[in-house]
């Protein structure tokens, strides 16, 4: 039945690089071979020097995600052949008229006979102008093309089962009135004013441009300025740094501002938050506005990763619930607020896409036809069963911290949102204030910079917890049941081998196999082993300071060279820091391994009897041991004299003595030109091997650095201690 309604078809599909998106592109290149072609219309990317990138390359990128390595491997003639079937068009979801060209436009117009409108903006926290144009009128711009397309196409539209907001009970898969909002539908009776999707959306977009004005005001411009000159204090700022930091706080403000005016808005009128409220006056415009175009409606509830194809665990990105997921797994959110046993409706994301391809093949003039991607109706996930397999998977599989100890993982006991924020704040919150307070008023050798940056950072953190609390709470605290009756009426009228292939049966979700089995080590093999992600899951929230602000703040604690590195090292631990290609390809060093590495040897430099203030030469090619090296005699204090290995010896011993030097610490090839005279006439120095690890020269070759002590503390090393005699000339 699906394979048949695809014969012969032509697919135009909106955002087909995102999560939904490359799990619709895989099923239909893979699975509907009757397909003629498949328009997909992505926004073009830019290059390094920041202009825009050929549209193609997109489409280059997009066939090599992990998300077609099963088709890749198991059909490699049919993989190759699909990619002739897609085109690809330059658009931007926001511009009038999808920002299509007038060419692209008439093609998709002559051509296109079933469009798949799967672009939004999935963020709770959107600002709400950017939101209404992906969720409310981008929609509309498909519909003007399903009107006048020469196909009459069929449009299938992909929403949210959240559009239903605070409903409780059993919420049916019906349309949304189109005159009223679910505050509205919950209190019941006739409302006083019918609600007007249109007018709401000009007065939303009208108070976006107000705040916006007012962020570029020089009146607001003159707030800004004084605040942080008033948080200067005595250091000193350039006209440049200045307006940076002016410019950086100016778009936090009104980003803070824009997302503030969209929650407010929403949460009056019994939505959760802008994403739902801006998806619901999308699904209204579309119901009001659709004449005779052949409407489906597919929404699914929050989606995870799949539970078989494109392949078992798939996913892509960190989804709604995944962020908190993998903080509690990280040891950082210690409880969360729920009605305890409600359901936590989970939906893979393979369920998602077959009904949202088997929706097409319903859709017709005569009505409107909706359908939940949802399973609470029929298979409830309790959100107190879903912590067991969350807190048994991280007690098998943990993810451990940075010096490699386990995370403590608590008991959640879902308090309400009032209880769970008073005892976090009495817990966590405010016994870390206190002590900033203190440390603040304290003098810097019992109150080190480093113990007030953590402090800081942990503040953000536990700031961060409480911010997604409340963003995600209005969805663990509502009870309610989204039916499934036409889905699986939809899925039930199939035949066999399509319900195979189409699989929309979620009565048969094995909850345990899927969640702890599949989906968490999914998460984990395809996101959060990723080199590029950062240890940190919640991402920065509105009203935290922008990243010119944070560098000026991270300026006034990095005072010494170990400071920048400590700091660095932590915020980029797992990314390249050095790399050198060598016979042997190319050779990497992560800031995680630079920073070991230098710990290493300077535990070592120390324990033979180098000390903070003694000089050493420093010679050598330009290395990523040379670098360790350096760094590890910055972490002891020592202050170095960098000089080039192409030196003449006898100035190397001249310099040696006119710094009066304790150790020469030089790479292996230019320690082998020196004389065995020289080397026993300077008897007072150390001899250390910057390519063997900092061992002495001499060292038997089993020999290894002892292993890294983790108690070890470096020296204390005031600011305006020497780090470096440079020398321009060689000393006669």
């Amino acid at each position: 039945m699906i394979r048949e309604f695809y014969q012969g078809r032509t697919i135009l599909l909106t955002g087909g690089t995102g999560f939904y998106g490359q799990a619709l592109t895989t099923k239909i290149l893979r699975y509907l071979p009757g397909v003629k072609r498949l328009y997909l219309v992505l926004r073009p990317s830019r290059g390094a020097d920041g202009e825009p990138l050929p549209i193609v390359e997109r489409l280059d990128e997009l066939f090599e995600y992990v998300v077609f390595d099963r088709f890749r491997r198991e059909e490699p003639r049919a993989f190759a052949a699909v990619r002739d079937k897609v085109r690809v068009m330059a658009c931007d979801m926001r511009a009038p008229g999808l920002g299509l060209d007038s060419a692209d436009r008439d093609e998709l117009l002559e051509e296109v006979d079933t469009i798949i409108g799967n672009a939004a903006s999935v963020t709770f926290d959107e600002a709400l102008d950017s939101a209404i144009h992906m969720n409310a009128l981008a929609p509309q711009e498909l519909l003007q093309l399903a009107r006048a397309g020469a196909k009459n196409p069929v449009l299938v539209h992909i929403s949210t089962v959240y559009t239903n907001g605070r409903r409780t009970g059993q919420v049916p898969e019906q349309t949304l009135s189109i005159d009223r909002t679910i505050q509205q539908v919950i209190d019941g009776g006739k409302p006083a004013k019918p609600f007007v999707p249109e007018e709401e959306i000009a007065e939303s977009q009208a108070r976006c441009l107000a705040i916006r004005e007012q962020g570029q005001s020089q009146e607001q411009e003159q707030v800004f300025r004084r605040e942080i000159v008033e948080q200067s204090h005595s250091r000193k700022l350039s006209d440049s740094r200045l307006q940076k930091l002016v410019d950086d706080r100016r778009r936090r403000w009104i980003e803070g501002e824009l997302v503030k005016e969209g929650m407010n808005r929403a949460r009056r009128y019994g939505w959760n938050d802008v994403y739902t409220f801006t998806k619901a006056m999308g699904e209204q415009l579309l119901v009001k506005n659709r004449g005779d175009v052949p409407l489906a409606i597919v929404r699914p509830s929050t989606t995870e990763g799949a539970l078989a194809d494109p392949h078992p665990g798939w996913i892509h990105g960190l989804k709604v619930t995944d962020p908190l997921v993998v903080a509690y797994g990280r040891g950082i959110v210690p409880d969360f607020p729920a009605a305890i046993g409600a359901p936590m409706d989970l939906v893979p994301i393979d369920i998602v896409v077959n009904t949202v391809l088997a929706a097409a093949t319903r859709a017709s003039s005569a009505e409107v036809e909706v359908f939940h991607a949802a399973t609470s109706g029929e298979n409830p996930l309790p959100n107190t069963r879903m912590f067991k397999y969350i807190k048994g998977y991280f007690e098998e599989h943990p993810l451990l911290n940075k010096d490699g100890s386990r995370p403590e993982l608590a008991d959640w006991t879902f308090p309400t949102v009032a209880q769970f924020q008073r005892a976090f704040n009495w817990k966590y919150l405010y016994p870390l204030e206190f002590k900033q307070r203190l440390y603040e008023r304290l003098p810097e050798r019992w109150a080190p910079t480093k113990k007030k940056r953590r402090l800081a950072a942990l503040k953000t953190r536990l700031k961060r917890v409480q911010y997604f609390t409340d963003l995600f709470s209005p969805y663990t605290t509502l009870d309610c049941r989204y039916e499934t009756i036409r889905m699986l009426a939809l899925y039930e009228s199939l035949p066999p081998e399509e319900q195979q292939i189409f699989n929309m049966d979620v009565r048969q979700i094995d909850w345990y196999q899927y969640y702890q089995k599949t989906h968490l080590p999914g998460l984990r093999r395809h996101e959060l082993e990723k080199e590029e992600i950062e240890q940190e899951p919640l991402v920065a929230v509105p009203g935290e300071v922008g990243g010119e602000e944070q560098r000026w703040q991270i300026e006034e604690d990095i005072r010494t060279i170990p400071d920048l590195l400590r700091w660095a090292c932590g915020r980029y631990q797992a990314k390249t820091a050095l790399q050198i290609e060598r016979q042997a390809g190319l050779i990497k060093f992560s800031y995680g391994e630079l920073l070991a590495g230098a710990e290493r040897r300077a535990q070592y430099w120390q324990a033979q009897g180098l000390a903070s203030g003694n000089r050493v030469l420093l010679c050598g090619e330009n290395s990523p041991e040379w670098v360790v090296s350096y760094m590890a005699a910055s972490l002891l204090g020592l202050a170095v004299v960098p000089i080039d290995p192409q030196t003449r010896e006898e100035d190397i011993w001249g310099l040696c003595e006119f710094v009066e030097a304790r150790a020469l610490i030089a790479a292996e090839k230019r320690f082998d030109r020196l004389s065995p005279e020289g080397v026993a006439a300077h008897k007072e120095l150390a001899f250390f091997n910057v390519d063997r690890q900092g061992l002495p020269f001499g060292s038997a070759d089993d020999l290894e650095l002892p292993a890294s002590d983790r108690s070890w503390q470096a020296s204390q090393i005031e600011p305006d201690a020497m780090a470096s005699i440079v020398f321009t000339s060689v000393i006669e």
